[in-house]
């Protein structure tokens, strides 16, 4: 029962040792928590004293391969961070011919475990990403009803469970320690596959009713499993991004345009292109003015609402402006830790940026948008206090 117990352990100082990257992770990601229920089935493995072999199942007299199958409710809070209840049925079964007995029987267990993504853990969160390594940790009860039997010739000889224990239906129950790994195969963003392998420890050794050798009995169940996400709307960030902008055509056809108008205006007359010059030369003066007066407005520290993120990639603007409804103008682009993030507003005080944040959730469907905060320029990891 250690060996489970301290795998929990050593999983649970991970998580928080590297909760600040999930928060992180979180704010500056296009993730969403969501709901998903997962259906899987798989074979059952013993091992205690009436096992023949120490880690392999053996076919001879006995299959200690044995089926089981079960369900699972869950939600995913983070990138890394997931919790989810299990129920499962399976059989058990184990040999051993020195002593000449085996055991056979079948149990109901109930449990509730964490998921931890080692894959967005150890390496930032990327919602493309098709397979998923994680770490399983949890606690649960078992329900069995075991039989032990002379291998010789199958007469019963002693019997856990069956009426007599204290769980379901008169079975023995016990408590639990859960630890196992799993992958999971991204198909789209509803559905995935996964393939899991978990060891269960107890805290007695009455699942092989043989109680002169090791104290604690121990069961692996290992899984495929399908499961289907729901509770959350899939974004469509991937329709925004260009590999060449928008905002770059226009120039170019602007610089073919003045091209053009100083040959034309050569032949016929110089004196348009004398009076297109003037014009040319007053916008350049001006902005250096505009410039000069929205400097001193920009509050110390400046909040903005966020509005959308993009992993190493840019998000075009002008999609962003249909799809919102926002001025083109208004959107500011900056980057951040490997991240293109897209802000609205310049506000000296939280609450000012609260109500914008609001607005946008309200009116124009931004409905993941959020306030952060620039100083000098500069997104900060976290909000001042």
């Amino acid at each position: 029962m250690k060996k489970p117990f301290r795998i929990l352990a050593l999983i649970s100082i991970c998580v928080f040792l590297f909760q600040s990257n999930s928060a992180n992770a979180q704010k500056n990601s296009d993730f969403q928590s969501y709901w998903y229920l997962n259906a899987s089935g798989g074979l059952n493995v013993f091992f205690g004293d009436v096992k023949q072999n120490s880690f392999f199942p053996a076919n001879a007299e006995v299959s200690e391969w044995k089926f089981g199958g079960g369900w699972m409710l869950g939600r995913q809070f983070s990138p890394i961070i997931g919790l989810r209840g299990q129920t499962l049925y399976g059989q058990l079964a184990g040999s051993r011919r020195e002593l000449g007995i085996f055991i056979e029987g079948d149990y109901i267990e109930f449990n509730l475990n964490a998921t931890f993504s080692l894959s967005n853990l150890f390496w930032q969160y990327n919602s493309q990403r098709k397979f998923d390594l994680y770490a399983i940790a949890g606690l649960g009860l078992t329900n069995f009803n075991m039989n032990q039997k002379s291998l010789s010739d199958g007469s019963l000889l002693k019997q856990s469970g069956h009426n007599f224990g204290s769980g379901i239906g008169g079975r023995t129950l016990e408590g639990i320690a859960i630890a196992g790994i799993g992958l999971d195969y991204k198909i789209n963003d509803k559905w995935s596959l996964n393939f899991e392998s978990a060891l269960r420890g107890m805290n007695s050794d009455k699942v092989d009713i043989f109680e002169n050798g090791k104290k604690h009995d121990y069961y692996s169940y290992t899984s495929l499993g399908i499961t289907f996400k729901f509770g959350h709307k899939t974004r469509k960030k991937d329709r925004f991004v260009q590999p060449v902008l928008e905002e770059d055509l226009p120039k170019v056809d602007v610089e073919e345009i003045k091209e053009e108008e100083p040959e034309v205006k050569e032949e016929v007359v110089e004196k348009p292109v004398v009076k297109k010059e003037e014009p040319q030369k007053e916008v350049k003066k001006e902005k250096p003015i505009v410039k000069e007066i929205i400097v001193p407005d920009i509050p110390e520290p400046e909040y903005r609402v966020q509005i959308r993120a993009a992993y190493q990639k840019r998000i075009s603007k002008v999609m962003l402006s249909e799809k919102f409804k926002i001025p083109v103008e208004k959107i500011k682009e900056d980057r951040h830790r490997g991240y293109y993030i897209y802000s609205v507003g310049s506000y000296a005080t939280y609450e000012e940026a609260g109500a914008r944040r609001d607005e946008l959730k309200s009116k124009h469907g931004v409905y993941d948008a959020f306030v952060v905060c620039f100083s000098k320029g500069s997104r900060l990891h976290k909000l001042p206090q």
